[in-house]
């Protein structure tokens, strides 16, 4: 969803849909379409952070490469992501020093100062985290959204 090209999802996987064999294949999503299971207040989070800052009209720009965690930026959205582990590493970040940045999905837990042109980039347990300064339109009604 947040890398260049449309962002699609798997029928279903937005409602935790875990399938099943034929005929159950294919839940039925419109009789029981649910907005407060996590996967869907996820996807409206990075959504609305996304039309918000309008990242399509930004390229992607790699801050942090390793085998276990991957950082980019598109414009002031950044986006880190592991595939499992704890990683804990200091990307470059998109933003001048002494700029807040916040987490969208914890808003208020999860923001920091930029020092010295890095991120604190902190992922447990194939966690992503997508970045944006507090200042941003996304905040004044932010997605909620719990683990």
């Amino acid at each position: 969803m947040t890398a260049p090209g449309i962002p699609f999802y798997y029928y279903g996987s937005e409602q935790e849909f875990a399938g099943g064999n034929d005929p159950q294949n294919r839940e039925i999503m419109w009789n029981s379409f649910n907005t407060g299971s996590d996967i869907y207040k996820m996807t409206a989070a990075v959504n609305k952070a996304r039309k918000a800052h309008s990242i399509w009209s930004h390229n992607l720009e790699e801050r942090y490469v390793l085998d276990n965690v991957y950082a980019f930026s598109r414009g002031d959205f950044f986006v880190g992501l592991t595939n499992g582990g704890s990683v804990n590493v200091q990307p470059n970040a998109p933003w001048a020093n002494g700029t807040v940045v916040c987490n969208i999905f914890y808003p208020t837990q999860d923001c920091q100062t930029i020092q010295n042109g890095k991120l604190n980039l902190v992922l447990n347990n194939g966690e992503a985290k997508i970045f944006i300064p507090k200042n941003s339109a996304y905040f004044e009604d932010p997605v909620s959204f719990t683990q």
